[in-house]
C-alpha cells in the first residue's frame, strides 16, 4: 500500500512539474518522495527474501538428534571461550585493526579452478545455509569480513591464511570463527543441523607420522570437550562428529610445527576429509612445504596485507587517546603525511599497531616522532616490544620464561601442568619427592599414637599401644608419602590428553596408591598373601576403571543427589570389592567377608566415580588449574572417607565411639592427603615455584601468568598460554642467552 501510494504521489508531481506549475516546494516533495520510495522497495525486497528463504525446504541435516545435541552444545563452548579470548585480546572493541588480504599466487591451484567456475568437479561442501558460493571476484581480495563469505561459500572446504609475522592470522582466525558462529546461531534448528560447528585448536600435540588429521582432531575435542565423553552422549561422540562433518577445523600453528614434519602434515590436509578447514601459517614456512611437495588443490590461498600508512593512523585517531592527545594528533599526521617512512612502515602490521595502542605512552609517541631516532623498521618494532614486556621482575620472570619453554622442545604453547620439568635435576626431583614422604611421616606420627594408644585401641597381628603406633604409622606415612611423590612427580604425557595433565598418568598414580592401600588395610586383616590378591585387584579397578566425564551436580535438592549417585559406578564397585569379600570371608567367615564385601563395593564404586573427570570445560589455564585443585580435593576427600567411615565403624562397634572415631580420622586423612596429593598437578607446580622463588625468579605458578596475560604480554588458546608474538619470545630468548 505505501509503496503504491508513493508511486503515485512521485507520478503526479511529475506531470506538474512538465507544466510548469510546480515550485520549490513540489520538487522537495519529489526528492522525498523518491527516497522514500527507494527505502520502502529496499525493505520490501528484504522482507520478500526472508519470506522465500523461509519457505525453502530446510536443508538435509548432517547430525541426527544426538549429534545434534551435541553440536549445539560444543558451539556454545566454543563461542564462550573465544568471545572471551578474543575480548581480553581487544580484537573487537576498540575497533578491529583493518586487515586486508589479496589472491596468493602460486600456493595453490588458479582462482578460476578453486572457485569451481565453470563447473569443473563435484562440490566437496556446499555452501553453507544462507550462504551464497564464492566466485572468482570474491577471492582475488577482500576484508577481514569477507573471510567468512570466503569459509562459508568454499565447495573445496580449504582455507589457508597467509601472512608474515605480526599480520594479524591468529586475530583473523579468531574473529572469522566468531563470526561463523554467530551466523550458525542465528539459523533455525533445521538449518542448523546441516551447518558444522567450527573449533580453533594450535597444531601443538599433532603428529602426522602418527595421527591422522581427523583422528586427532576427535581426540581434541574429546579432551578439551569433556562433556562429549559423558554417559548421555557416549565415548565416540567426539570421534563421530568429526565423521559425519558436524565440526569445522580452524587450525593455527602450522609455520611452529617441526619442520621435519610439515610436508606430511600438508600431506594429510591435501586428503579429501569430512571437515572444512581454514589453516593459519606464516607463509614463508608454508610455501617452502609447497615448492618440496604439492599444493593443496581447491584450497583458496589469501595472503594478509601490509596495514597503509593512512589506515593505520584512521585505526589510532579511532582510539580516541586523551591522555596523549597533542603527541597522537601528531602522529597520526605523520603517518598520512609521511607514508614511505620508518615509523609508517613499522606500524603497518597489526601486532605494532596493537603494541602501541596497548603499551604507549608520551615519551614513545615522542620519540617516534624524533627525526632520526629510528633508522630501521626493526627498531620500532623492537621498542615497541620492550615496552611491552617491562623491566624489574616482569621481565625477569618472562625471560626466564621463554628460555625454558626454547629449551623443552622449542615450543611456542606453554603448559602450566608441564613446569615440573623446568626444574629436573635429580636432587631437585628427590626434594619435592621428600615433601609429601616428610608429611606423610608427620601425619603418621600424630596418628598413630592416637589411634593405637588407649584410646584408639587398635590392633594389628596382636601389637597395639603408643609406641608400636607411633612406630608402624610413621612407617606406613613413610610409604605412603614417597608413593605419592613419586606418582606426582613421574606423572608425565606425550600429548595433553586432558586440561591439566594426564589421565591415564592420573589413574595410574591412584591405582598404585589406592593397591598399596589396600594391601596394608587387608593385610592387617586378614593374610598378607591375600592382601596382595586384593590390592591387586583394587589398584586394577582405579587404574582401568571408566575415563568418561560425568557432570556435575546441579541446582536442586533432587536433581543433586541424582547427580550425586551417577557418580556411583557399580562395575567397578563389584571389582574391586569381590577380591576383599572374599579375603575376608576365606579368614573371618562367611559373614564377615559378606559385609566386607558390600562395603567395599560400596566403596570402590565410590572411589571410581569420583576419580573421573567433570564434563566442565577448561576454558583457560586458570579454569583448569582451578578444576585440578577441586577434582583432587574431591577424589582425596571421598577415597578418604570411603576407606576411613566402614573402618571406622567397624572399630566403633567393637571397641566404642571414641575409638571409630580416631579411627575414622586417621584413616581418612592418611588416605585422603595421600590420593589428593598425589593426583594434584597444581600441588607440583606450586613447589616448583617455590624451588624457582629459591633460584630469584619470583613465580607464583598460574597466577603469575596470568598477571603477564593481564598486561597482553601473554594470550591463551584454550587451557595453554604464548606469547603474544613469537617474535616477543624470541627476542628474550636472545636477551637470556646474551646476559
Amino acid at each position: 500500500m505505501v509503496l503504491r501510494a508513493t508511486e503515485v504521489m512521485i507520478f503526479a508531481l511529475d506531470r506538474k512539474v512538465e507544466l510548469g506549475g510546480a515550485g520549490a516546494e513540489d520538487l522537495q516533495a519529489v526528492g522525498e518522495a523518491r527516497d522514500l520510495l527507494r527505502s520502502v522497495r529496499e525493505h520490501w525486497r528484504h522482507a520478500r527474501t526472508e519470506a522465500e528463504q523461509a519457505q525453502e525446504a530446510p536443508s538435509p541435516p548432517l547430525l541426527n538428534a544426538d549429534l545434534t545435541a551435541a553440536a549445539d552444545r560444543l558451539a556454545i563452548e566454543v563461542a564462550s571461550q573465544w568471545a572471551a579470548e578474543a575480548d581480553h585480546r581487544r580484537l573487537r572493541v576498540p575497533m578491529p585493526v583493518p586487515i586486508r588480504w589479496r589472491w596468493a599466487k602460486g600456493m595453490t591451484s588458479t582462482v578460476e579452478v578453486v572457485a569451481n567456475v565453470p563447473p569443473r568437479r563435484r562440490p566437496l561442501f556446499p555452501p553453507l545455509r544462507g550462504v551464497s558460493a564464492v566466485g572468482p571476484a570474491g577471492l582475488r581480495s577482500g576484508g577481514l569480513r569477507d573471510l567468512f563469505s570466503v569459509y562459508a561459500g568454499l565447495d573445496g572446504g580449504r582455507t589457508v591464511i597467509l601472512g608474515d609475522a605480526g599480520s594479524g592470522k591468529s586475530a583473523a582466525t579468531i574473529l572469522t570463527l566468531i563470526e561463523a558462529l554467530a551466523h550458525r546461531a542465528g539459523l533455525v534448528a533445521q538449518q542448523r543441523a546441516a551447518v558444522p560447528v567450527p573449533v580453533l585448536f594450535t597444531t601443538s600435540g599433532w603428529d602426522p607420522g602418527d595421527q591422522r588429521l581427523g583422528e586427532w582432531l576427535a581426540e581434541r575435542l574429546a579432551v578439551d570437550h569433556p562433556f562429549l565423553r559423558t554417559e548421555q552422549f557416549g565415548d565416540s561422540m567426539a570421534a563421530q562428529l568429526v565423521k559425519s562433518g558436524g565440526v569445522a577445523l580452524f587450525l593455527d600453528g602450522f609455520d611452529e610445527m617441526d619442520p621435519r614434519l610439515r610436508a606430511a602434515a600438508l600431506d594429510d590436509i591435501r586428503k579429501p576429509s569430512t571437515f572444512r578447514l581454514v589453516l593459519a601459517t606464516r607463509t614463508r614456512e608454508f610455501a617452502d612445504v609447497v615448492v618440496t611437495g604439492e599444493h593443496v588443490h581447491a584450497a583458496a590461498a589469501l595472503e594478509l596485507l601490509p596495514v597503509p600508512a593512512a589506515d593505520a593512523a584512521d585505526y589510532l585517531d579511532g582510539l580516541n587517546r586523551d591522555d596523549a592527545a597533542p603527541q597522537w594528533t601528531q602522529l597520526t599526521a605523520h603517518l598520512r603525511e609521511h607514508p614511505d617512512s620508518v615509523v609508517a612502515h613499522a606500524l603497518d602490521s597489526p601486532l605494532t599497531l596493537t603494541l602501541l595502542r596497548d603499551h604507549t605512552d608520551a615519551d614513545l609517541v615522542r620519540d617516534l616522532l624524533t627525526p632520526g631516532r629510528f633508522n630501521v623498521r626493526e627498531e620500532v618494532e623492537n621498542a615497541l616490544l620492550d615496552r611491552s614486556v617491562g623491566t624489574g621482575e616482569h621481565r625477569a620472570l618472562l625471560t626466564f620464561v621463554a628460555a625454558r619453554m626454547l629449551e623443552q622442545g622449542n615450543t611456542r604453547d606453554l603448559a602450566w601442568w608441564q613446569i615440573h620439568q623446568w626444574v629436573k635435576r635429580w636432587h631437585e626431583r628427590a626434594v619435592r619427592v621428600s615433601v609429601p614422604t616428610v608429611i606423610g611421616m608427620v601425619v603418621g606420627a600424630v596418628s598413630g599414637p592416637m589411634m593405637f594408644g588407649p584410646h584408639g585401641r587398635y590392633v594389628v597381628d596382636g601389637s597395639t599401644g603408643a609406641a608400636f603406633g607411633l612406630v608402624y604409622l610413621s612407617a606406613i606415612g613413610l610409604v605412603f608419602g614417597l608413593l605419592t611423590g613419586l606418582m606426582s612427580e613421574l606423572r608425565h604425557s606425550r600429548r595433553f590428553t586432558r586440561a591439566s595433565g594426564n589421565t591415564a598418568a592420573f589413574s595410574l598414580g591412584a591405582g598404585v596408591t589406592t593397591g598399596v592401600a589396600t594391601v596394608i588395610a587387608v593385610g592387617n586383616q586378614t593374610q598378607w598373601g591375600l592382601g596382595v590378591l586384593a590390592g591387586l585387584g583394587a589398584g586394577v579397578v582405579v587404574w582401568r576403571g571408566p575415563s568418561g566425564a560425568v557432570a556435575p551436580p546441579r541446582t536442586g535438592e533432587r536433581s543433586r543427589w541424582r547427580s550425586l549417585a551417577s557418580r556411583f559406578h557399580p562395575l567397578s564397585g563389584l571389582a574391586g570389592g569381590l577380591p576383599i569379600g572374599l579375603a575376608y570371608g576365606f579368614t573371618d567367615g562367611p559373614r564377615q567377608g559378606i559385609g566386607a564385601g558390600l562395603t567395599m563395593t560400596f566403596v570402590f564404586g565410590v572411589m571410581v566415580g569420583f576419580g573421573r573427570p567433570s564434563m566442565q570445560t577448561a576454558t583457560d589455564p586458570y579454569v583448569a588449574w582451578v578444576q585440578d585443585v577441586k577434582r583432587a580435593i574431591t577424589f582425596g576427600l571421598t577415597c578418604g572417607l570411603a576407606l576411613g567411615v566402614p573402618q571406622g565403624v567397624k572399630h566403633g562397634v567393637l571397641h566404642g565411639p571414641l575409638a571409630g572415631a580416631i579411627t575414622f580420622a586417621a584413616i581418612t586423612v592418611m588416605v585422603g592427603l595421600a590420593l589428593g596429593i598425589g593426583s594434584c598437578d597444581a600441588w607440583r607446580t606450586t613447589l616448583v615455584c617455590l624451588q624457582l622463588r629459591l633460584r630469584g625468579i619470583r613465580m607464583r605458578g598460574v597466577f603469575s601468568l596470568e598477571v603477564q596475560r593481564d598486561r597482553r604480554v601473554l594470550r591463551t588458546v584454550g587451557a595453554l598460554y604464548q606469547f603474544k608474538h613469537p617474535r616477543l619470545q624470541d627476542r628474550l630468548v636472545d636477551e637470556r642467552s646474551a646476559g
